[in-house]
């Protein structure tokens, strides 16, 4: 290299404080082609840092070829999310990666090539390997007894440990970050299995758990949390949220306590706080506590929740407080008064779900049953309203049916997220066996009904899919 280049190098780092040395420790470099790839951008982040919004970075793709630096100090695994598709990889800082695949056949296609290739094509290959098997295991949930459930998902399980063992092997990778990072995930996602299976059986709210699934439960319970050498992963996470805030929801079964009160976001927050300080080390704790504080946040708890934001962050990184804290002034922000808007309207009934949709026959409905507590219903309300904006001058009706059983949180919500469209609450009143069917599996639920006012569609597509659109538009010219 000649002088002129290095000239060029040491104006660079003077002109942007910083060393190209340093600037590669601390990134990941990511570029590509994906061909045939319909959409103009895609985000990509953190799958181990979901809290924070702003680390999911908007890539532009043109003519299928994209380029973008994400910064990070530690390994992580990345997501790439486009409309109707997504895909995992691990990253270690100072990787420089190029991707190539075809949108088309995305897992199968996708090759990295590049410093971290090894690494980061792992999961692609892993999930070619077991995607069928866990599509079994998703039937076995609901149909094996509970001693063949886990004599099969623990097989599962050893194939998947059996299959990064070999592949570590093959690349020199064992006893690394990455190794460690998917022994911990493979083991919890069995962990979570077992507690997906078991919730799954058993009406854990009015009758507990039955015998025949203590030895899961037991297994469960004995897990040592404390174990040094698990890693944070997304499975990790989410099996605490499965098993501290549905499986120890038996506590209060057995205490004989069924407070109205359990309904509302603070009173589980309250319960699941203390039972994770009990059960879990610090590191695990605080991991809790930020997913937890996201799943139940809102600007309708925001109040409710801040003593425990006041206690969480005297212990918990500053990272993780600033984060919180930020989140925190957004929702307080939102929570202050909102007038219900004009495009929402609110409706009054003395009927069931029955006498509301014959009360739109001659109409193409798209029922959406909600709650102002549900984070995923409340998630789903941006792609609603772009939805109702499609089909704006249309002949399809939106129907939204709240299960609330506080009226002033219901019209709250309507409020603070600016809900367009036709608004029920159907309490306790007026309830009915078709409600109480169709929310069986809890909210949110989303309907289609026909002109004739008979339902097209029991478990209808989510606004948030891109295939709903061209489906109303379809039931439209018939």
């Amino acid at each position: 290299m000649n002088r002129s280049y290095f000239l060029i190098i040491s104006i660079f780092s003077i002109l942007t404080g910083s060393s190209i040395l340093g600037i590669a420790q601390n990134q990941i470099h990511f570029s590509g082609n994906i061909a045939n790839c319909p959409d103009s951008n895609f985000k990509i982040g953190k799958v181990d840092k979901p809290n924070d919004a702003s680390e999911w970075q908007k890539v532009k793709i043109k003519n299928g070829s994209f380029s973008v630096v994400i910064n990070t100090k530690e390994p992580t695994v990345l997501r790439c999310f486009f409309k109707d598709k997504e895909f995992d990889f691990y990253a270690m800082p100072g990787d420089s990666l190029i991707l190539t695949s075809d949108y088309n056949k995305l897992l199968a296609t996708t090759r990295f090539e590049g410093k971290g290739k090894e690494t980061s094509q792992f999961y692609t290959v892993w999930k070619q390997n077991f995607n069928a098997s866990h599509k079994t295991d998703f039937e076995n949930r609901r149909t094996v007894t509970p001693q063949r459930y886990l004599e099969l998902r623990k097989n599962l399980l050893d194939l998947e440990m059996a299959f990064l063992n070999d592949y570590v092997v093959k690349y020199g990778l064992k006893e690394s970050p990455f190794f460690n990072y998917y022994v911990t995930d493979f083991k919890f996602s069995f962990y979570a299995a077992l507690c997906s299976y078991i919730t799954n059986h058993n009406n854990i709210e009015k009758e507990g758990i039955k015998p025949e699934y203590f030895p899961l439960l037991k297994l469960l319970d004995e897990i040592d949390y404390n174990d040094p050498n698990f890693v944070e992963t997304e499975a990790y996470r989410w099996f605490f949220m499965g098993y501290i805030n549905r499986l120890k929801y038996r506590l209060l079964i057995y205490e004989k306590v069924l407070p109205e009160s359990a309904k509302d976001s603070a009173f589980w927050f309250t319960r699941c706080y203390i039972l994770s300080k009990k059960i879990l080390n610090e590191k695990a704790h605080e991991s809790y506590v930020m997913t937890s504080f996201f799943e139940f946040l809102t600007p309708l708890t925001v109040n409710s929740l801040a003593p425990y934001y006041g206690q969480f962050i005297q212990s918990c990184s500053q990272e993780n407080r600033l984060i919180l804290g930020d989140a925190f002034k957004k929702y307080k922000k939102l929570s202050e008064s909102h007038e219900i808007s004009s495009d929402s309207q609110i409706k009054k009934t003395d009927g069931g779900l029955k006498e509301i949709l014959d009360d739109f026959k001659g109409s193409l409905l798209y029922v959406d049953f909600w709650a102002s507590w549900c984070a995923p219903c409340i998630g789903e309300m941006p792609a609603s309203k772009e939805l109702q904006k499609k089909f704006k001058d249309k002949d399809v009706k939106f129907l939204f049916i709240s299960v609330d059983q506080d009226e002033d949180s219901w019209k709250k919500a309507i409020s603070v997220y600016e809900i367009p469209g036709i608004h029920y609450r159907l309490g306790k009143a007026n309830r009915s066996d078709l409600l109480d069917k169709l929310t069986s599996n809890g909210v949110p639920h989303y309907l289609i009904v026909g002109r004739d006012g008979n339902i097209i569609a029991q478990d209808a597509k989510r606004p948030s899919d891109p295939n709903l659109v061209s489906e109303l538009e379809m039931l439209l010219k018939n």
